[in-house]
């Protein structure tokens, strides 16, 4: 699994998951440890669109929430419902965010076009590396960049999110 900062932007404008099966993996991370309100962390807990709840976990400060079904060339919502500090005090501030799932789009301009084949091509045999983020260039998830990742992009390509 790569971990990749969110962009909290304007609604359907952040981040863009342009891998197979869009994004699977949701990692928050809190300043304070946390527990489900109810006691049991589960989709109770979750209002989720454009995709469905697979399984969460909290190991103290972190929550992870898994999710399969994503549907490409959408926005995958996820609003925290229910979640708590240890000491019983509900979360505050923002507690959504969204994620635009778009197979090809690995420049993240929420289009797949001609410049994502080109950054395949920049990107082609490099080893993978969360630090430069070209792990989004490995479209297919095979774990490395290559030809297959340039078919991804040819497969849907003009493709955007509404």
């Amino acid at each position: 699994m790569s971990l990749k900062s969110l962009v909290l932007a304007p609604a359907g404008s952040g981040t863009v998951e342009p891998r197979a099966n869009g994004p699977t993996t949701i990692v928050f991370i809190f300043s304070d440890n946390i527990a489900a309100a109810d006691g049991t962390i589960d989709s109770n807990e979750f209002t989720i669109t454009n995709a469905t709840f697979s399984s969460a976990s909290i190991p103290a400060n972190t929550l992870t929430l898994n999710l399969n079904g994503v549907i490409d060339q959408s926005v995958v919502s996820v609003t925290l419902n229910g979640i708590q500090n240890t000491s019983g005090n509900p979360l505050t501030g923002d507690n959504d965010i969204e994620i635009c799932a778009l197979v090809g789009a690995a420049n993240q301009s929420q289009v797949v076009d001609k410049p994502d084949l080109q950054g395949v091509k920049d990107h082609a045999g490099e080893p993978l590396d969360q630090m430069s983020g070209n792990y989004l260039f490995d479209l297919d998830i095979d774990g490395t960049i290559g030809r297959g990742d340039g078919r991804v992009i040819k497969m849907n390509k003009l493709h955007t999110v509404p």
